[in-house]
């Protein structure tokens, strides 16, 4: 199973044939995309007829997308008024996509027993222990913790070794300047189950959005 986060900084009707050629994954995770059902490009809205989406404005909002034929089914969970978290089981693997500011936080202390499934939690979160101090008792170290009593480890951090907050790689170009990085958008999941994981390079993407993609096979 390959899956794909990223971040297309708007306009993801005119990204999204790019991306699918590049990657050919089973599911995308797509945050600041436009809602299919309020598109009018024929070509988008073929992509993703497998979809669910979630946003008050029609073209940014938290889109996942699935190759034809792949069960994919939202999970119902009252919100509580924190946005884009979609909660959803693709092929019977229960997923949490993100783009969220640290409500994560508050989120998932609602819904710790969720994590006792081990999910796969994945997206933008914008937030990196860096800014800790700002953020009181809604800090990534709170949800790290919150992730790691569960079982489940930021396979980036995992896989390479290295701290959170002293990346050696980055997520997202702030201006799309290659001067500017840092990483924001994380996969937390069973380190068992990862197969692959890698972030899409700065050359290959910043053309088209400040994030760059994540790549991970289970």
């Amino acid at each position: 199973m390959k899956v794909i986060s990223w971040n297309a900084s708007m306009k993801f009707r005119e990204k999204f044939k790019v991306l699918d050629e590049r990657y050919h994954a089973d599911l995308y995770i797509i945050q600041e995309c436009e809602d299919p059902a309020r598109c009018n490009n024929a070509a988008y809205k073929d992509f993703t007829q497998n979809y669910l989406w979630i946003g008050e404005n029609k073209n940014k909002g938290l889109g996942v997308f699935a190759r034809s034929g792949k069960k994919l089914e939202k999970v119902e969970l009252d919100s509580h008024y924190l946005r884009y978290m979609l909660p959803f089981k693709f092929e019977g693997k229960m997923f949490f996509g993100i783009w969220a500011y640290m409500r994560l936080v508050v989120y998932f202390s609602i819904y710790r027993d969720y994590l006792k499934e081990k999910p796969v939690v994945i997206g933008d979160f914008n937030s990196n222990v860096i800014w800790n101090k700002e953020h009181g008792n809604r800090t990534q170290k709170v949800l790290n913790q919150e992730f790691e009593d569960a079982g489940l480890k930021s396979i980036y951090h995992e896989l390479n070794h290295e701290q959170q907050g002293e990346e050696t790689q980055a997520t997202f170009y702030m201006y799309r300047h290659n001067d500017r990085p840092f990483y924001i958008d994380y996969c937390y999941c069973d380190p068992a189950e990862v197969k692959k994981f890698e972030i899409g390079k700065f050359e290959d993407w910043a053309e088209l959005s400040d994030h760059m993609p994540l790549e991970v096979e289970f």
